[in-house]
């Protein structure tokens, strides 16, 4: 009996052991998924975080381009002002330079006036031509 007793303990012990050792194994089963679980967890909130990231950069990228192009737009408007103001510029210098006439001498500018018929008038000369008989030619 002594044997049957010592066996009966024996397998008491093992069944004892069995129940630690799967216990155990419950157990570190347990915290490896949670360990996962935790991990995954991370890894949401890592792509999250670059996902907000790389949206946030866009959106300045986005902000930046669209002030690149108002900026060139701006500058095309300036530039086309510009080439207004400079055709302008060169239309009423040509009708400047139309409009008026140069004397035989060169030396003054007569303003153009468009029905009326300029007299020529002889040039006056100091030395030779006396100014009152001159202007009473005329």
């Amino acid at each position: 009996m002594d044997k049957e007793k010592e066996l009966e303990r024996q397998r008491k012990e093992a069944e004892q052991e069995a129940e630690r050792l799967r216990k155990e194994k419950e157990k570190e089963a347990e915290i490896e998924r949670q360990e996962k679980a935790a991990e995954k967890q991370r890894e949401m909130e890592e792509s999250e975080r670059r996902q907000k990231f790389e949206l946030e950069k866009l959106k300045i990228d986005s902000e930046t381009k669209q002030k690149d192009i108002d900026a060139q737009r701006e500058k095309e408007k300036d530039e086309l002002e510009l080439q207004k103001l400079q055709l302008e510029l060169n239309t009423r210098v040509r009708e400047s330079q139309s409009n008026t006439l140069v004397d035989g001498s060169g030396d003054h500018a007569v303003s153009h006036v468009p029905n009326i018929t300029l007299m020529k008038l002889p040039p006056f000369h100091e030395e030779k031509d006396d100014l009152d008989a001159y202007l009473n030619r005329f």
